[in-house]
């Protein structure tokens, strides 16, 4: 999608159905900018209240259910650096 089209937009719905459903415990939304992952907190995901955090320090508070954070504070070079293991379940 283009910029300004509501990608953000759509994934809230997304995430909200699924969230609503009880379909998924814990919700990663990932964005490449710190200013998109704020501006998302405070506008479109502002809807889902205290249920949501913003990953900071590679630290995963799992009080929460909806995530947002950067691509780079979730991934890593080394193994115990790639906390965004910690948000799905092998499928075996």
């Amino acid at each position: 999608m283009a910029t300004g089209t509501g990608k953000t937009y759509t994934a809230f719905h997304i995430i909200w159905k699924l969230w609503k459903a009880g379909l998924k415990k814990r919700i990663l939304f990932l964005v490449d900018r710190n200013i998109l992952a704020d501006q998302t907190r405070t506008n479109d995901f502002k809807p889902f209240g205290a249920a949501m955090t913003k990953i900071t320090n590679r630290n995963v508070d799992k009080s929460y259910e909806i995530y947002l954070s950067l691509y780079q504070a979730v991934s890593g070079n080394e193994e115990d650096r790639n906390i965004y293991k910690q948000f799905y379940a092998r499928i075996l």
